[in-house]
């Protein structure tokens, strides 16, 4: 490009190809692609480590910051979990966590390669024209108190977004963790009803933030292209050439002395001991048989006595019980893979975009939304137009046409920046409106779908509270991920290369970008943007190939960290007890080895995100190769002019860009996919006894008389066990019913079947 720029020095009146061509002129042009070449040959590498070790790095930061965060809450006073709630710690080990995770990592690369770029095109400037330089520069702080606003905002608007979701997050883990209580009290409306309320709030944040950002970025965008306004204004009137330029007591302390004035003698006699749960988690039976729940003095003198005796005591009867219960839940997963399969995976068409489709009440501020990011994607493509009829104006002669041109062009681009500015903003208030909407009506339907199953669907290990709860806080957001602007920006950079949520806003305005740069670069020289287009298809196929291998890692990252999630709910809701018996380095051991299986998992995804990363951005360098290549050659035959050249590069090089940002949603695209899926099975998922259904008769003189007649019953999750057979039993108004029995004899059972927790496999329940 410098080449062709030094040899045009003189005027071109009749407006035709005036490239002077000499003997050097192909071996200087060939010889720069070479370079060009070799560019992108470094570009793979660079590229490929730059965000491989930044995502790396991220990963294990990411790491590090949940389990020193859990470890820190583990190791907390008692008093702090009377004012904190389990759901909202839990929240924070989650969603909270996630957003510094998709604010790190590779971006932070990025970051520092935008500022590199910046450094090195003002160095540049400085030695090809400090004066304008100087004139340009005048407007940075402009643009630079623009990002600190935007920063301040975003993270403000974020801060409360996350407070409101960390509230809903602890109404959903004391509801999920007594789903029986409250299905037993016919709560579930009243409780979404709560659930939604803190939904609204973290709503109207996000809203707020993403119209607060549209206009920030807007103006931003706008000042850029003023500025590029008056630097060829500037060049006009000075006639220059254009160049591209803790606890307070710890006690995992084992230096501590412990001796003091405690008296502590176990007696052993005839004591048989057992782990209950497959987690090896502590109930509260051991912790009433071993220690009170309040603090000790330290004259307490505790023994523990445990003799052998032909009639069961209460704390063995409820052992028994306790491991009854565990050895079902042990059986249930095997059990469920032959009665439940089809409740387990997705078999519809495009789980993405049925999920989406519940933004339909949204369409208005959706369609708006994508004619803004249209208009914003085909302006990239008409700037790439008037930047190189901007360069032609320098070879005119006459300085009265030559002013001229320089102000149309100088206003051209004023209006192009005021058009950025009002379709960005459109743009993301709009798509923010849609795709908050949708968030807040996923969570609320995830959550009321949830309080609409039986009994038998939370017996499930793999439903426990914990797992339910992560997948509340991440799912949605996941979708929302790659929804909104995204798809936005890809619609407006798929009509840069030619010519709901946030995420579809993205994605939207990448093909805007797209296809409006493909349709100018064919109408100014079909031969040369045929040359260019062949590179296309390449980056195509690396950014499906990535969402595709990154969709497979998710999958499992998802499962580890619900996993995860579970040791997590567990043992803050239940930490008096993980703290008597100090068992706080246990269950930060478990929580690390859960973690290590989505690093290992993230190690090989940055791997795959780098490689194709590097290769996206180096096409780039080999396109620009084979155009300049190509189109000196035609320059040489006298086909085609300079000023086409630079027009199709513009076009090309801006839709190039564009393909590439579209590639690094894959990861994003890669988790909606996932999470849309597991959404859609809940949402299909047809429960036995639905506990939120008015349906059924109604008992308009009930007295109060209940009869059991020939009832057997199988839990739904141990089929091979029978609790009852041919059971009978008449409750006369009135009366006081006990039921007495040995542990496991099915007295909780029946009681269960009363209050319709599960309906009797065989029998009737009469009233």
């Amino acid at each position: 490009m410098i080449t062709w720029f030094d040899i045009r020095r003189k005027c071109n009146f009749p407006q035709e190809n005036f490239t002077p061509i000499n003997d050097n002129f192909m071996t200087n042009i060939r010889k720069q692609s070479m370079w060009l070449a070799i560019m992108g040959c470094a570009i793979i590498v660079i590229g490929y480590f730059q965000v491989t070790f930044w995502s790396i790095a991220c990963e294990r930061q990411t790491r590090r910051l949940r389990e020193t965060l859990f470890r820190s809450i583990l190791n907390k006073d008692i008093a702090y979990f009377d004012t904190h709630k389990t759901g909202q710690l839990s929240t924070r080990l989650t969603e909270d966590v996630n957003k510094v995770h998709d604010g790190t990592g590779d971006k932070v690369g990025s970051a520092l390669q935008f500022i590199g770029s910046s450094i090195a095109g003002i160095i540049l400037g400085f030695i090809k024209g400090w004066k304008l330089t100087l004139v340009l520069l005048s407007l940075g702080p402009i643009v630079v108190v623009s990002a600190a606003i935007f920063t301040r905002i975003t993270a403000t608007m974020t801060s409360q977004e996350l407070k409101a979701y960390a509230k809903a997050g602890a109404i959903a883990e004391e509801v999920l963790s007594s789903i029986r209580t409250v299905f037993a009290y016919n709560g579930a409306t009243y409780e979404s009803k709560r659930y939604e309320k803190h939904l609204r709030s973290a709503k109207l944040s996000g809203i707020r933030k993403g119209g607060l950002n549209g206009m920030l970025m807007g103006g931003n965008d706008k000042t850029l292209m003023d500025e590029r306004g008056v630097y060829y204004g500037l060049v006009e009137a000075q006639n220059l050439h254009v160049n591209d330029k803790d606890r307070k007591t710890d006690e995992n302390d084992e230096d501590d002395d412990i001796s003091g004035k405690a008296r502590i003698r176990f007696e052993k006699n005839s004591v048989q001991m057992q782990y209950l749960g497959s987690n090896k988690l502590t109930f509260s039976t051991q912790k009433q048989l071993i220690i009170d729940d309040d603090e000790l003095n330290q004259s307490t003198r505790i023994s523990v006595h445990n003799k052998s005796c032909h009639n069961k005591s209460i704390e063995e009867d409820q052992i028994s019980q306790k491991a009854e219960q565990i050895n079902e839940s042990q059986e249930t997963a095997i059990l469920l893979k032959q009665e439940d399969h089809s409740f387990d995976h997705y078999s519809g068409r495009s789980p993405f975009l049925t999920v989406l489709r519940m933004n339909s009440p949204e369409w208005f501020y959706i369609i708006l939304a994508c004619l803004a990011c249209i208009c914003n994607g085909g302006v990239q493509p008409a700037f790439g137009v008037i930047l190189s009829k901007m360069i032609a104006v320098f070879e005119e002669c006459d300085p009265k046409q030559q002013e001229k041109h320089v102000l149309t062009y100088v206003f051209f681009f004023i209006s192009i920046g005021l058009i950025i500015l009002f379709t960005t903003f459109l743009q993301n208030f709009l798509f923010a409106i849609s795709g908050e909407t949708l968030t807040q009506r996923l969570r609320a339907k995830i959550f009321q779908t949830l309080l609409k199953q039986d009994i038998a669907y939370f017996d499930r290990p793999e439903n426990n509270t914990g797992a339910l709860c992560t997948r509340l806080a991440t799912e949605a957001s996941d979708v929302q991920g790659a929804t909104g602007i995204r798809i936005g920006t890809m619609l407006q950079n798929i009509a840069n290369l030619g010519a709901t949520g946030i995420r579809i806003g993205t994605m939207l305005q990448n093909i805007a970008n797209l296809g409006v740069g493909i349709i100018l670069a064919f109408i100014y020289s079909w031969s040369l943007t045929l040359v260019m287009l062949a590179f296309v298809p390449f980056m195509i196929v690396a950014g499906f190939l990535q969402m595709y291998l990154l969709t497979g890692f998710t999958n499992n990252d998802k499962k580890a960290l619900e996993n995860a999630g579970k040791v997590t709910v567990e043992s803050i809701s239940n930490i008096r007890t993980v703290a008597q018996l100090t068992k706080e380095k246990y269950f930060d051991d478990e929580y690390c080895k859960l973690l290590d299986v989505c690093f290992k998992n993230s190690i090989k995804r940055a791997n795959i995100f780098g490689l194709v990363f590097g290769f996206t951005d180096a096409i780039m360098f080999f396109a620009m190769a084979a155009l300049f290549s190509f189109g000196a050659w035609r320059v040489e035959q006298g086909a085609m002019t300079f000023e086409n050249v630079m027009l199709i590069l513009n076009c090309i090089l801006f839709g190039a860009m564009a393909v590439g940002q579209t590639s690094s949603m894959a990861p994003d695209y890669s988790k909606a996919i996932n999470s849309s899926k597991k959404i859609l099975v809940l949402f299909k998922r047809v429960p036995q006894i639905d506990n939120c259904s008015n349906a059924g008769k109604i008992l308009e003189n009930f007295d109060g008389q209940i009869g059991l007649n020939n009832l057997d019953f199988h839990y739904p999750n141990r089929q091979e066990v029978q609790v009852l057979k041919n059971f009978n039993l008449t409750i006369e108004p009135h009366k006081q019913i006990a039921l007495v029995g040995s542990s496991g004899c099915g007295k909780s059972t029946i009681v269960q079947l009363l209050e319709r927790f599960y309906d009797p496999t065989h029998g009737q329940i009469v009233s």
